[in-house]
């Protein structure tokens, strides 16, 4: 169990130094393109605080609108967005897909208010969701699956939030229950993030899910495609490991030659 403190820091924003803000907080054309669908400037701005965050901590802290001024600072200019707009990102999810239970545990999380969004890239995954009768839904916890597949409750949150997962059903008690395809899904999510795959590629990948079998083509050719640059990284990291060795033998020769 965690104190009050250490949850309060899990809660917040480290400080960022000058090289974690370059690479974490440096958005591609892809992942500008695949914000813009937020629509509302204070969402798109929330959403790319929380893109950037989730690698960069492993996890998206309560407080979106808490993230260093200089992270703020390098999104609003490549956003063309008003700083002052992350402030008015504060709706919370569950209470407008019909969850009003869940607010009584994390009054204060800040969540992303995507109900337009999620209606238009997957209808079927979300209200198809919302219609299972809750008493039939015996699945693990959030807190089960945080366990079981190594991301936090708040990431989970998130992956569902952006859309990436349908909307989880929840039981009796307000709690989400995830259902074996959920967890497929997200283990392949996390094995495509893992190797690099930009999140809006991710989405394209759900989207196609959602279309049916009439897309199967087209998701195996986006899988290849991964495929193929993942293997090219490898061979990169396998040319720039070999330098390293390099070094490290040179190191090791020399301190056998300081202590013959």
């Amino acid at each position: 169990m965690f104190s009050a403190e250490e949850l309060d820091q899990l809660r917040a924003f480290p400080e960022i130094n000058r090289a974690e803000l370059i690479r974490h907080f440096t958005l591609t054309s892809a992942d500008e393109a695949f914000l813009r669908r937020f629509r509302r400037p204070s969402n798109v701005f929330g959403a790319a605080v929380q893109m950037c965050t989730l690698p960069w901590l492993g996890f998206v802290p309560d407080e979106v609108a808490a993230v260093p001024p200089a992270a703020v600072a390098r999104l609003s200019e490549r956003l063309v967005i008003p700083v002052a707009e992350l402030d008015a990102y504060a709706p919370v999810f569950e209470t407008q897909v019909g969850h009003p239970g869940a607010l009584s545990s994390r009054p204060h999380t800040k969540l992303i208010d995507i109900t337009e969004f999620a209606l238009e890239s997957a209808p079927g995954g979300m209200l198809a969701a919302m219609t299972i009768e809750a008493s039939l839904v015996n699945g693990p916890t959030i807190g089960q699956v945080s366990e079981m597949v190594g991301l936090s409750p708040d990431t989970l949150r998130w992956y569902e939030q952006i859309g990436l997962l349908d909307t989880i059903p929840r039981d009796a008690a307000g709690q989400r229950r995830y259902r074996p395809v959920d967890i497929d899904r997200l283990q392949l999510l996390i094995k495509m993030r893992a190797t690099g795959m930009p999140l809006t590629e991710m989405h394209d990948y759900v989207a196609l899910i959602h279309g049916g079998p009439a897309t199967r083509v087209d998701r195996l050719a986006l899988l290849e495609a991964h495929r193929q640059r993942t293997l090219e990284r490898i061979t990169a990291l396998q040319r720039d490991l070999v330098v390293i060795d390099r070094k490290i033998d040179r190191y090791r020769t020399l301190l056998e030659q300081d202590h013959a």
